[in-house]
């Protein structure tokens, strides 16, 4: 197995590296080193990773072109399989959202939103919850990807500001169909009509086992 932990990297080699591991390497990390994503997507010919676990984390917000271009990576990435993006979410542009709910290859998920303490939160129809989870007739990112028929997620992190009954509510639903063994939602403001209509899924939930 070949690890690749590009925090450890000055930034005239990383060009360099993924141009030589791109195609070799199991997993990369990315993090702790400010821009060092950037970096990452602004390598030349550079539009997928033959990678199987891609691991991202970091506080600083993106370029609008970078989180389409992490987007459209992760979608093209046909053997990644292993998914954890620990970024400011919320403002992102809707290209990685679309780019996101289409990587049916994704076996693990985890969106964890790391600007949620900067106030930073957009309402309405765009909310991020809505935008990463979706509501019923609405389809966010984890509600497209359990909808597909030749989806292959099987665990699930969502962590956002805003989640409420209705995101719940429409996972739920889709539940019954999916694939999915664990799932773990924080920061969700759920009441009864939630509680009720998760419960109600349940007994029909046939692989989810946490």
């Amino acid at each position: 197995m070949i690890f690749v932990t590009l925090a450890t990297l000055v930034d005239d080699h990383i060009h360099h590296l993924l141009a030589t591991f791109a195609c070799r390497a199991d997993i990369i990390d990315v993090g702790r080193i400010p821009d060092i994503l950037s970096l990452l997507l602004k390598t030349p010919h550079l539009d997928y990773l033959e990678v199987a676990t891609l691991l991202i984390s970091q506080t600083t917000r993106l370029s609008d072109l970078d989180y389409a271009k992490l987007g459209t990576m992760v979608l093209q990435s046909v053997r990644l399989k292993k998914l954890e993006l620990f970024l400011p979410l919320d403002g992102a542009p809707p290209a990685l959202f679309d780019a996101l709910g289409d990587s049916i290859q994704l076996q693990c998920l985890v969106l964890f939103d790391k600007g949620c303490g900067e106030g930073y939160h957009r309402h309405g129809e765009h909310s991020l919850s809505n935008l990463l989870v979706g509501i019923v007739g609405k389809p966010g990112v984890v509600v497209r990807l359990l909808q597909h028929p030749k989806n292959q997620l099987q665990d699930l992190t969502v962590c956002c500001w805003g989640m409420t009954d209705d995101h719940l509510i429409a996972l739920a639903q889709v539940l019954p169909t999916s694939d999915l063994e664990k799932i773990n939602l924080h920061s969700i403001k759920i009441q009864s009509d939630g509680l009720l209509e998760f419960a109600r899924c349940l007994p029909r939930v046939q692989c989810l086992k946490r």
